[in-house]
């Protein structure tokens, strides 16, 4: 069975496009669920118009295959901002508790990375209102999301590798550094597959973005659990240690037990013979009362 582009068109459009719209609805309750509560802040309230349109470009499903791709551009590109305005609110969040440049530099990076990728959104909605002409910005979007998807691998694994070296992170954390490398290079493997082949492959490259994004947010969840579990276990043991004596204080009562257990068992033992006569005599006249 040769696989056409025809083909391609209609396995996008039964299975390709509802399982993309499925973990685009996913990302979108998942960033909402996590970040309402700071909705009022101008980064979060961007983050959120992100992620919804991640989700709403693609609930239309037109004839038009070229349309389709275009919007697919958009919620792509939504998808990757995301990702930016993440690390950009950890940047901020790191560079005030602890003071070093080069995070503080990292997030201005960040921020310059934040603001080209919406006016790559702008120019993507232009895009398909049919207002722009050739191929120069499709290019530019491209390697805006390679060198962006770069940015924030390099960023997120150099200040988690600050505290505990970056041998020891990728050991720890090896599988998140191999999901986060794949995802800078899923679009390669496709590139070369389209170029050999003839044939878009555009939409099951979107599911490949979309299960590796979903999976750098599954890893990056187990991984806050895990630190959590970690941080109640220290706690509770704190708090039963407060609750307990010192070890001294048990030692010194310890101790004094002992010394006075062998001075009763070695009176006991050693008993005079004149003071075994005192308990003889007085337990005879107590008879004799009695």
């Amino acid at each position: 069975m040769t696989l056409t582009q025809e083909k391609m068109d209609t396995l996008s459009r039964t299975s390709f496009l509802p399982v993309i719209l499925v973990m685009n609805a996913w990302v979108f309750q998942y960033l909402l669920s996590v970040y309402f509560n700071r909705r009022r802040e101008f980064r979060v309230c961007t983050l959120i118009i992100a992620s919804f349109l991640v989700f709403a470009t693609q609930l239309y499903l037109p004839d038009d295959m070229n349309l389709l791709i275009a919007l697919n551009d958009i919620s792509e590109t939504s998808l990757q901002l995301t990702f930016i305005i993440q690390i950009t609110l950890i940047g901020r969040a790191v560079s005030v508790k602890v003071k070093v440049r080069s995070i503080v530099w990292f997030t201005y990076v960040a921020e310059g990375f934040i603001i080209v990728g919406w006016i790559n959104v702008v120019l993507c909605i232009l895009d398909v209102a049919d207002l722009l002409r050739g191929e120069a910005f499709h290019i530019f979007g491209n390697i805006l999301e390679s060198v962006s998807l770069v940015f924030v691998l390099v960023f997120r694994f150099f200040y988690l590798s600050m505290s505990m070296g970056f041998r020891v992170l990728v050991a720890k954390r090896k599988t998140e550094f191999l999901v986060f490398v794949l995802l800078v290079f899923h679009e390669f493997p496709f590139a070369m597959i389209e170029h050999e082949t003839g044939i878009s492959w555009e939409f099951p490259q979107a599911i490949c973005h979309r299960v590796l994004m979903i999976s750098c947010i599954v890893l990056n969840i187990r991984n806050k659990t895990r630190q959590g579990n970690r941080s109640s276990a220290v706690m509770k043991s704190k708090r039963e240690s407060a609750n307990q004596p010192p070890e001294s204080t048990t030692r010194a009562k310890a101790t004094f037990i002992t010394t006075l257990g062998s001075k009763a068992s070695t009176g006991r033992a050693y008993m005079s013979f004149s003071d075994a006569a005192k308990v003889a005599v007085t337990s005879a006249r107590i008879s004799q009362r009695d």
